[in-house]
């Protein structure tokens, strides 16, 4: 079973594999804005907690549909991330926003077909808990 913890920093989870930008001990150091090293549909589960933030708008698109292309069909996909009404969003280092409506346009539910990502994700879960957005996403592939 292969689970992915993307934008880890120091919060390395046992039996996760853990992925960063920076080094900070874990198994891969890789900006996932140039795509994740993993086949197609290889990976049960992804958290990324506090990570997504700190990509570029332009660049989550993409993110998006790397997430979405290295999930296994019924794969589970969690993310925090902190709300855009709380008051850590524009930390200096925070380069995209969100809230509820933000991933309602991600997973294709309203919008215009421009801004449409080439995913298949089931909203489990996108709520303001206290001052971060919480989202789980299952992916839905024929």
């Amino acid at each position: 079973m292969r689970k992915l913890n993307l934008g880890c920093g120091k919060k390395q989870m046992e039996g996760w594999v853990n992925i960063d930008i920076r080094d900070f001990g874990q198994e891969i150091i890789r900006d996932i804005t140039r795509g994740l090293p993993f086949d197609d549909s290889s990976v049960d589960e992804i958290s990324a907690s506090h990570s997504l933030e700190h990509i570029e708008r332009k660049d989550i698109d993409f993110v998006w549909e790397e997430i979405y292309r290295v999930l296994k069909p019924g794969a589970i996909v969690f993310i925090r991330v902190p709300h855009s009404l709380g008051s850590q969003v524009f930390m200096m280092d925070h380069l995209s926003y969100w809230n509820e409506n933000t991933v309602e346009v991600l997973c294709n539910k309203w919008g215009s077909e421009d801004h449409f990502t080439k995913t298949n994700f089931q909203i489990l879960q996108n709520e303001k808990v206290d001052e971060e957005l919480h989202i789980k996403l299952k992916a839905i592939k024929l």
